[in-house]
């Protein structure tokens, strides 16, 4: 019989991957993000995903016009341990 701490990672796992899905069918189908798009997506201010960003939460790219983050990243930071998503 496996332990408590065994059955909750083996379930957690299950909801991670779930909830993997489920955030990656409500971002856009598109390369990059903008700071302001990205803070449209999660309900927070430009600020405070420039704060993510400045602390290492989710890694973008400066360029002339801005910030730009993968969308693969905005999924790897909704699905981590950092968002205040889960």
């Amino acid at each position: 019989m496996p332990t408590v701490r065994e059955a909750f990672e083996k379930e957690f796992s299950v909801f991670l991957k779930s909830f993997r899905e489920i955030i990656e069918r409500h971002i856009p189908d598109k390369p990059f993000f903008t700071l302001q798009e990205t803070a449209d997506l999660f309900g927070v201010s430009k600020k405070t995903v420039r704060r993510w960003v400045k602390y290492g939460k989710i890694r973008a790219t400066l360029i002339e016009s801005g910030y730009r983050i993968p969308r693969e990243e905005l999924i790897k930071f909704a699905t981590s341990k950092d968002s205040y998503l889960i």
